[in-house]
């Protein structure tokens, strides 16, 4: 009985030892500044099911997708001096734009120079108003 009981209390101490947390060590000093280069991974929701932006673009599963493979008229101002959740719209196709006073038309001018990719059908041809 007494060697049961030998047994059982080691068992329990060797338990408690196991559960016990590591002690904290400070994490590695950090380099001054941001340091450049390297992978960003993004986790993406849903892959796009097709990247026809005629009729695919306008559901929600392929938005996340399409918006890191295609340029738009319009995007964000980013980079490290803009906060997280300011919303900043600055060119990307478009060269600039203008608002009617009614803020009922917007007219934008496009950036000369952009081509699609040379593949068919577009065949590597210039950005137009009519495909905007």
């Amino acid at each position: 009985m007494a060697l049961l009981s030998f047994i059982a209390l080691v068992s329990t101490a060797l338990l408690v030892l196991a559960c016990t947390p590591a002690p904290l060590t400070a994490p590695p000093p950090r380099e001054a500044g941001p340091r450049y280069g390297g992978v960003l991974n993004v986790r993406v929701a849903g892959d796009p099911f097709d990247w026809d932006l005629s009729y695919s673009g306008k559901t929600s599963n392929n938005w996340n997708g399409l918006g890191m493979a295609y340029n738009q008229l319009l995007g964000f101002k980013r980079g490290p001096d803009v906060p997280y959740a300011e919303l900043v719209p600055q060119p990307e196709l478009a060269e600039r734009w203008q608002v009617s006073p009614d803020a009922r038309a917007f007219t934008f001018h496009l950036r000369k120079g952009v081509k699609y990719a040379g593949l068919p059908p577009v065949g590597g041809r210039e950005l137009s108003p009519a495909d905007v």
